[in-house]
């Protein structure tokens, strides 16, 4: 309680950013006539939107699904439309952008609908959100607006990680993976700073490969990786006084590191001791390194993971011993050096693997080690509306506790904590008890 209390104080220095940001477009439009007119529908679409929801990326995720309507028979091309979005928060402040369709915009021709996304990280709060979709051409519009509200987690471990990040910050319109995964358009930084005693190093280490008979399927990678990769984004953001960040992604099929970022900058607690003695201020975050997606995304790009070669096919029963090998080694360091392994994983069942070694108690004396086993599910299902009549949909089945999976039996003989996630709220938990050990080493 106190290590929280500590960091919480540490926090506290960030304040919350207020500025607005307002998209030039809009004044090309009379969007406050619109507002004063309200609801009107002339182009056909449908506008949901969704109750604020804490996301993957730890921020809360206000969601707007915007679907526009075409007729092929009475419109052989796509209008040329633009789709407008404001949040309006309590104090009268807006955060506004557009987005364009049409052909010139990733929209074809043949398509009879087109999907985008007015999606936003918020702070916590109440807000309208407008929306309007404009024809450029004929001066037609469809328009709504919708107050939501953003609540933080109740019981917050991390009450102040949102300290100095935007109110609302606008995701990209269309994302695909595995750019969806990372949004690399977000560089706003979590307030993650950690009080040390002394240099420590958090390693992370993320399991790339499915288990079971999924070990060859992009589609179970995907799965993986949609929360795994903002998982990683979040807790990469740690930044201890004294230590450093290590990142590594494995392939435990290729039985080889996949990515690998040693920070080569440490943050040194003894000269921004010295800076605030001379009354110089640092922003958390600032020089610290970030992630290397463009180098990360490229295994995704390129990796191939329906193909398995003979070759690696005779080293498949020793993934676990790969596995183990990996955690126990100390990149950056040395083995005296106070360490906490961060193990990020999905479900990982590898039938057949040879036996788990003993563990080195001399080195478990200087270092943590956390698993995290996070299940890949539907964060937000698409609320389906039920026809005139039609059965209501079943209530969403409950999440059943699985077995000890081959990477649970190799990180136990380590004396780690396992953690069995199945929510971004379940996961903040781990974040907070990752910086509390940091702080306590």
């Amino acid at each position: 309680m106190f290590v929280l209390l500590a960091m919480g104080i540490a926090f506290s220095s960030r304040l919350a950013a207020i500025t607005e940001l307002r998209d030039p477009f809009f004044s090309s439009v009379p969007f406050s006539r619109w507002q004063a007119e309200g609801k009107r529908k002339q182009i056909r679409w449908e506008v949901e939107f969704f109750p604020v929801e804490l996301s993957v990326h730890q921020r809360l995720l206000a969601r707007v699904r915007i679907e526009i309507d075409r007729d092929p028979a009475l419109e052989p091309a796509p209008r040329k439309l633009a789709a407008l979005v404001e949040y309006r928060d309590e104090s009268g402040s807006v955060w506004q952008t557009h987005i364009l369709t049409g052909a010139d915009h990733g929209t074809e021709a043949g398509d009879s609908e087109t999907v985008v996304f007015g999606n936003a990280f918020v702070l916590p709060g109440s807000y309208v959100v407008s929306v309007a979709v404009f024809d450029r051409m004929s001066h037609e519009r469809s328009f709504v607006t919708h107050r939501i509200q953003a609540k933080a987690p109740a019981g917050d471990p991390l009450p102040h990680a949102w300290d100095g990040l935007p109110t609302v910050e606008f995701l990209p319109p269309r994302a695909d993976a595995p750019d969806e995964w990372f949004l690399p358009s977000i560089t706003t930084r979590l307030a993650l700073s950690v009080p040390t005693h002394r240099p420590v190093l958090l390693d992370i280490v993320v399991n790339a490969t499915p288990g079971g008979n999924m070990a060859g399927s992009m589609s179970a990678v995907r799965r993986n990786m949609s929360v795994l990769i903002p998982s990683l984004k979040v807790v990469s953001q740690i930044e201890p006084e004294q230590g450093s960040v290590n990142v590594r992604l494995l392939d435990l099929v290729s039985r080889r590191v996949a990515f690998e970022q040693n920070e080569a900058h440490s943050r040194d607690g003894q000269n921004e001791a010295r800076s605030r003695a001379l009354g110089q201020t640092q922003a958390s975050g600032d020089n610290w390194p970030v992630l290397e997606w463009p180098r990360l995304r490229r295994y995704f790009i390129e990796s191939r993971p329906g193909i398995v070669d003979a070759h690696i096919l005779a080293w498949f029963w020793n993934m676990r011993s790969f596995f183990w090998d990996q955690v126990l080694a100390a990149p950056g360091g040395s083995r005296d050096d106070a360490r906490v392994v961060l193990v990020l994983s999905g479900p990982a069942f590898f039938p057949g693997q040879e036996p788990v070694p003993q563990s080195d108690m001399e080195w478990a004396q200087n270092t943590c080690v956390y698993y995290v086993r996070y299940r890949p599910f539907a964060f937000f299902p698409r609320r389906v509306r039920p026809r005139p009549g039609a059965r209501p949909s079943g209530a969403t089945p409950p999440i059943r506790p699985l077995p000890d999976d081959e990477l649970e039996i190799a990180a136990r003989k380590l004396n780690a904590r396992v953690f069995d996630v199945t929510s971004p709220a379940e996961f903040r938990k781990v974040i907070a008890a990752v910086m509390g050990r940091l702080a306590r080493l």
